[in-house]
């Protein structure tokens, strides 16, 4: 609540359907996973370890036609930053980072089970695809793509033009965070309250 992005972030996001972060059982029990990934399944019981093994077998599926079966580097749980100068704009953590050459691959791990967006509208990898794209300058593309052990999901990549593009509205939002201007009075007034 402290940071008016964050916050109207949050609110798109909810509308959207693609809210994380909750805190609940469900979700602990997400992180868990999470963590096995750069702890190792043993931190997880038998149970909980199926869905882990499951992702995990997509992950792999994934890596192995993403990569032609070329070398990469992987970058698991790191935070990455869209700076103007040294003031952070935005940031995210994605649970893993593919580079190869001036390739470049998202991936997150979602154990909920309920559907999200695919990759392709998804706007949380979206901004992962941003940042990686920032972060360097050598990648003319970013696929991005969902693991999920109960859905199916397309991997997506951006060119280098729909992530300058993106970045360019990305721009425009921030800004009109840090100074909204005058409101524009329109069809919605009728919801306020008056009085």
């Amino acid at each position: 609540m402290a940071c008016r992005a964050s916050y109207l972030l949050s609110r798109k996001a909810r509308a959207l359907g693609q809210v994380a972060h909750e805190c609940s059982p469900a979700a602990d029990l997400g992180t868990k996973k999470h963590l096995a990934s750069t702890e190792g399944p043993e931190i997880l019981s038998e149970n909980e370890r199926e869905d882990w093994v499951k992702v995990q077998a997509k992950r792999e599926a994934f890596i192995k036609e993403w990569a032609h079966g070329e070398p990469f580097n992987s970058v698991k749980e790191e935070r990455l930053w869209l700076r103007r100068g040294i003031r952070p704009l935005l940031t995210g953590k994605p649970d893993e980072v593919l580079r190869q050459g001036n390739r470049a691959a998202v991936l997150d791990q979602k154990f909920g089970s309920y559907r999200l967006a695919d990759p392709a509208e998804n706007v949380q990898l979206s901004i992962y695809g941003l940042l990686v794209s920032r972060e360097d300058d050598a990648a003319q593309e970013v696929t991005v793509q969902i693991l999920s052990p109960h859905f199916d999901f397309e991997p997506f990549t951006y060119t280098h033009t729909e992530l300058d593009k993106l970045y360019q509205s990305v721009l425009v939002v921030l800004n009109s965070l840090s100074d909204p201007g005058a409101p524009a009075p329109g069809p919605h007034c009728q919801f306020v309250r008056r009085g």
